[in-house]
């Protein structure tokens, strides 16, 4: 899998933020990719709203999707019916260059950013 070693998370509890570190990150697959890229993750409570948000390195929202009423369970890649796709194309119609992107996965109240690479 596609991972980076270590990975953010944060939940807002009461207002404040807290920084989680954990090892069952959120997994981006194949990453190094040439097409697109399965994002997966893990629920262990629901039912929550998963929101994905890929950033370019301007910080500007290229590609964003929403999965509604998730129960607890195992998300993985390759099924898209289960974990997030990007195909490599943007909101607005536009294919995604090759580069360095950010991926932003909330889910419920923890948000997890990791980084993956396309390659054209």
């Amino acid at each position: 899998m596609g991972r980076i070693g270590c990975f953010a998370s944060r939940r807002r509890d009461s207002g404040k933020s807290i920084v989680l570190l954990s090892e069952t990150a959120p997994s981006i697959y194949p990453n190094p990719s040439t097409e697109g890229i399965y994002i997966g993750f893990n629920l262990t409570a629901g039912p929550v709203d998963a929101e994905l948000a890929i950033f370019d390195l301007t910080g500007q929202v290229v590609f964003e999707s929403v999965k509604t009423g998730i129960g607890p369970g195992s998300f993985r890649a390759p099924l898209p019916e289960e974990a997030f796709y990007w195909d490599g194309i943007c909101n607005d119609g536009s294919l995604a260059s090759s580069g360095v992107y950010f991926v932003s996965l909330r889910t419920g109240d923890i948000v997890n950013l990791l980084k993956c690479s396309l390659v054209r």
